[in-house]
């Protein structure tokens, strides 16, 4: 008998989890959504409205980032070894919300190493995140065997992080409130 031994090849780590939040910190996060909204540094979109990576968020959106940037170091740690003695920084979180009806268009956010989305505000007809094999792929592999998209179901305090080069977008917001998503990008610099 022959042994053959199957692995893969330069895969795309991918990490989803929830966080169990108060209702008394839900009741905070959307005090902080408003607050930010209203903080002069929201910009109005053709999807819906984000606020800007330029400027500081505010404080429930720091804490927010740091709470999401802990467990991805954490989850990356574990699943990529060689992670371990890498610093990891935390770059350009903002909001972004996307009114009923829109959609947040697709992206590739090429300079970083990996993108963190966590639902905020959504239903069960929220906006899922998407995301799309652009490679070579695309046009090798029967549709039905395997798919060139993935699709991740919204749920309030769910967060995905998955490698800054896989385009992403967010589908139809098929519900009656905004969806309102954390985005930032994590950089990883290696150290000896």
């Amino acid at each position: 008998t022959c042994m053959a031994q199957s692995y893969n090849l330069f895969p795309d780590v991918c990490i989803e989890g929830e966080i169990p939040i108060e209702r008394s910190v839900g009741t905070s996060i959307r005090k902080g959504i408003l607050e930010a909204k209203d903080s002069g540094s929201c910009l109005d979109t053709n999807f819906g409205w984000m606020t800007n990576k330029d400027m500081p968020q505010v404080e429930v959106v720091k804490k927010l980032q740091m709470l999401i940037g802990n467990l991805f170091v954490d989850d990356i740690r574990r699943a990529i070894p060689n992670t371990k003695k890498a610093q990891i920084q935390l770059t350009e979180p903002n909001l972004f919300a996307i009114n009923p009806g829109h959609t947040y268009p697709v992206h590739v956010d090429r300079t970083k190493w990996y993108t963190c989305i966590m639902w905020l505000q959504t239903t069960n007809k929220g906006s899922m995140c998407y995301q799309e094999n652009f490679g070579l792929r695309l046009h090798s592999s029967p549709i039905k065997i395997q798919s060139a998209t993935n699709y991740i179901k919204p749920k309030v305090c769910k967060y995905a992080c998955f490698p800054s080069h896989i385009p992403w977008g967010m589908t139809p917001n098929n519900s009656a409130v905004e969806t309102i998503c954390l985005h930032m990008n994590c950089m990883a610099i290696p150290k000896d």
